[in-house]
Formats: structure tokens, sequence, C-alpha cells
């Protein structure tokens, strides 16, 4: 019985080991003969128009408590944003509350005179032609000034895959010249890196207006046509020869 026993072990490890003998070994890379390679580097600026803007109201309160500041400085925010909704600032539109700021003012002997309360409204919009229209509101609303214009492009990542798309493209171009010069010819990408890509960066328009004269100020205060942003791309490619 026991030399049986034996047998069987043996069997089984044997089994084993074939078993393990026959697997499958795992498929090497294939390697790339840089020798018939060309790489360049390129890279591409697409500029595109502004199709958004944003605008911000500042609201400013004053008390003899800290309580009375920030009370009264929350009925003038709502007031601010609720002459925004009236002028159509809603759906497709970003409106949002900065956080309240509370002070305290004092005369040149450091004499308590009152506390100073301060907040921001800024609107965000895809309508630049409202532009006007949404400055008048919030100053009519209560805005104590308006200010931090800012214009960017909406669509950031389709922005930089244009300029990706154009980085290639000259890429091809260069590795083309470079192949040519010695009778050869360009074949695929086998290769690609991308660095140094950037989306559009958003434009702050210089000026603040005070409420006084924000509404009389809003032609000079909005450019006659929105700038011109550009998103960049860089990339590295190695092409095969032919």
């Amino acid at each position: 019985m026991k030399a049986h026993g034996s047998k069987r072990s043996v069997g089984i490890l044997v089994a084993a080991v074939t078993a393990l003998v026959v697997l499958p070994q795992p498929v090497r890379a294939q390697e790339i003969d840089f020798t018939n390679t060309v790489t360049v580097a390129a890279g591409a600026s697409v500029e595109m128009p502004a199709d958004e803007v944003s605008v911000g109201f500042g609201v400013r309160e004053t008390g003899p408590t800290a309580t009375d500041a920030t009370r009264a400085l929350a009925a003038s925010t709502q007031a601010v944003v609720d002459a925004l909704r009236a002028a159509g600032v809603g759906q497709g539109d970003e409106l949002s509350v900065g956080s309240v700021r509370l002070g305290r003012r004092t005369d040149r002997f450091d004499n308590f005179i009152e506390y100073v309360a301060s907040s921001s409204v800024r609107v965000k919009t895809g309508d630049l032609d409202a532009l006007g229209e949404i400055i008048d509101a919030g100053v009519a609303g209560g805005a104590d000034s308006v200010s931090g214009l800012r214009y960017s492009v909406s669509d950031r990542t389709a922005a930089v895959e244009q300029a990706l798309v154009e980085a290639m493209k000259l890429a091809r171009k260069k590795a083309t010249i470079l192949a040519t010069t010695d009778g050869r010819t360009v074949g695929k990408a086998i290769m690609i890196s991308e660095f140094d890509s950037r989306p559009p960066r958003a434009v702050a328009v210089r000026g603040t207006r005070s409420a006084g004269g924000a509404t009389a100020d809003a032609a000079s205060f909005i450019p006659t046509e929105p700038p011109i942003l550009d998103a960049q791309a860089r990339i590295t490619v190695t092409f095969e020869l032919i």
C-alpha cells in the first residue's frame, strides 16, 4: 500500500511539472529600430474668440453692530441677486455669491465708528450681447461697484484637441521635409509624446466702476469685440522611414 501511494505522488508531481513546462511564454514587445526613424518636435497655437464672460458686483453695508451690518448686507445682496434674476440671468448662466467680509471702521485715533460688511455677486454668461443689461440690472439692484470682467472659452478641452491636431500636421510636415532631403519617405508614427499643452486662459479686463457711474460708463467698460484667446499644444513624434 505504501509503495502504491509513493507512485501516485510521483505521478502527480510529474503531471504538475509537465503542466508548468507547457505554459505559454509571455510575448515580448516588438523592439523599435531607431536607425530607420526620424523624430521631430512641433507646436501649434489655435486662436478663437471668447464665448463667455463673467462680471462681479460689490455690495457693502455698515451698522453700529456686527449683527446690524451683516443683516443689512444679506438684504442688499439678495436685492442684487433678485434684480439679476429679473433681468434674465438664469438657466445656462452661473450666479454665485461670495463670502462675507466683516471689519471695523475707526477714526485716526483708532476710535470705533461702525462695522463694515461686504460681499460680492458674480455672474457668468455665454450671452455676451447681454452683458450691458446685466451690469445695469446689478447696479439698479443696489450694487456698490462693478468689476472683474473675465472673458474665457467655454469648451477648453475642444480647444486643446484642435491645437493637438494642428501640431500633429506640423510634425508630419517637418518629418517629410527631413526625409525627402535624404531620399526617404515618411511612414506611420510609432511614438508620440505630448508636453506643455495649454488650454485658453481667461483674460481679465482691468477696471472698476462705482455705483454712481457704473450705468453711464457701461459702454466704455465693455470691449467692443470679445478678446481673442489661444490654446497651445506641443508634441514630439517619431516616424518610421521607408
